[in-house]
């Protein structure tokens, strides 16, 4: 990649973070303005609203880490990356998270499946994105091998993550737009990796098959 589009991407990566810090983040200085109009009386709604919100933009600090970070932390082993995912799903789903299922097995040393895990993981995030509507995700397979991501759910799948996915796949010139840069970003990883990635979208279902060597 060249080094322009190297510096592109950075940029792309780093508005993708702040958006998905802006709103949690701006309801605690919501949740402050309203204390110092207060001042001298305890709200406990405002305090529970500083208090969520401050959880929620630490979770979502986790995600972007675990994402968009250097895999070698314990968020990019197989069973704490679990967990991860959850809460990806439970920040975008309010009371009403989808169901999961992750049955994913490792073997190896931690410097070659972390890594992996990485790419397993940002994929899974990119399927979300295509299908935003979701209720269901299963997440199956086993590294170094093949893994299995599969969401279903009610709308139709959006293109424009699975071809920025495609484009980083094939190393082709960046897709800067934050809001399909995931997508992009995961192709990548999954390219350096020497993984290969199908996708295949049917009525209701979207199918994301990594193989890693």
């Amino acid at each position: 990649m060249p080094d322009r589009d190297a510096v592109l991407l950075a940029q792309a990566l780093c508005s993708r973070l702040c958006h998905d810090l802006a709103g949690p983040l701006g309801a605690i200085g919501s949740g402050a303005e309203l204390l110092e109009e207060d001042a001298g009386e305890t709200d406990g709604e405002i305090i529970d609203l500083l208090s969520r919100s401050a959880a929620a933009a630490s979770g979502r600090l986790r995600v972007c880490r675990a994402l968009l970070g250097q895999p070698t932390s314990r968020s990019h082993d197989p069973t704490e990356a679990r967990g991860v995912l959850t809460e990806h799903l439970a920040m975008g789903s309010g009371s009403h998270a989808p169901e999961l299922s992750w049955r994913v097995s490792a073997s190896g040393p931690d410097e070659r499946v972390r890594p992996m895990v990485q790419v397993l993981l940002t994929l899974t995030v990119v399927a979300l994105e295509a299908m935003p509507r979701h209720d269901r995700i299963a997440v199956n397979g086993t590294l170094p091998g093949t893994c299995d991501i599969q969401v279903s759910g009610a709308a139709p799948v959006r293109q424009p993550p699975l071809e920025a996915l495609a484009a980083g796949l094939d190393n082709r010139a960046l897709i800067s737009d934050p809001r399909n840069i995931m997508g992009y970003y995961a192709g990548l990883l999954a390219h350096d990796l020497g993984a290969r990635v199908r996708v295949e979208s049917l009525p209701g279902t979207l199918h994301v098959s990594l193989h890693t060597p």
